[in-house]
């Protein structure tokens, strides 16, 4: 698995790039700190283990050293910093993702407990997270509502993913749904707004906004299937503001 590390291009070839160039190296080099130091205990090669901890302090250091450089331009340009910081966290790959056989071998080193997705979520990007303070960082709502007042539907709908995708299960994750919810009837079909009401309901089923989504989706419903979905409503919200309707509903001979 000698190739296994092999660097990537990385992805700073333009000043546009730059931020999203430093997300990366910051996730990268932690991730292979921890897998560099589990690979020497793996081993069970005293001389071996000593080598690949060496190894792994230096990768440390490089993780700190991206990590306060993008941490500087966060407070500079929090939206452009998030924006490339999201997009490195949902398209993150592992150097040597080029190699013949990568997954395969990212699976041994998964059993053999070297690296795998709980490592990267709980050891690597959660801790980088909340070291940037993402989850507490304001003015990204306010750059969504001018873009939306300026008519830019598209950046505002993009501004709001942002706060979705980086802090999930948030308050400010719930309270960006309900916006978008209000641009997918401005510009989206049925489908699309259903899609997201389901959305929704999957990240935040007892969220300020599941009562409303659960009934559109019972009144989006097809006639055979919204007899058992106003009665699941009213299993699930017995207090909800649209009983009535889900009653009325049922009623219904």
């Amino acid at each position: 698995m000698s190739g296994l590390w092999k660097r990537v291009p990385m992805r700073w070839s333009s000043a546009a790039n730059t931020l999203r160039g430093l997300a990366y190296v910051t996730f990268q080099e932690l991730a292979t700190r921890f897998a560099h130091r589990n690979t020497g205990k793996y081993s069970q090669d005293p001389v071996a283990d000593r080598i690949m901890l060496r190894i792994s302090q230096d990768e440390n250091l490089h993780a700190l050293f991206y990590r306060d450089i993008l941490g500087a331009a966060i407070k500079i340009q929090p939206s452009n910093a998030v924006r490339a910081i999201t997009a490195e966290v949902l398209a993150f790959d592992m150097p040597g993702t080029n190699i013949p056989g990568y997954l395969r071998k990212a699976m041994q080193m998964a059993r053999a407990g070297i690296f795998d997705l709980r490592i990267h979520h709980d050891d690597v990007l959660w801790p980088i997270l909340r070291h940037w303070g993402i989850f507490e960082l304001e003015g990204l709502d306010a750059e969504a509502e001018a873009a939306w007042q300026a008519g830019d539907y598209a950046g505002a709908e993009a501004r709001f993913r942002q706060i979705v995708a980086l802090s999930p299960g948030s308050r400010a994750a719930d309270l960006s749904y309900g916006d978008l919810f209000t641009l997918a009837r401005q510009r989206s079909g049925p489908e699309q707004e259903k899609a997201l009401w389901r959305e929704y309901l999957a990240a935040f089923p007892r969220g300020r906004y599941a009562d409303d989504a659960r009934a559109g989706l019972c009144r989006r419903g097809e006639p055979d299937e919204r007899p058992a979905c106003w009665q699941q409503y009213l299993t699930d919200f017995p207090a909800g503001v649209h009983r009535s309707q889900a009653s009325r509903a049922l009623d219904e001979p």
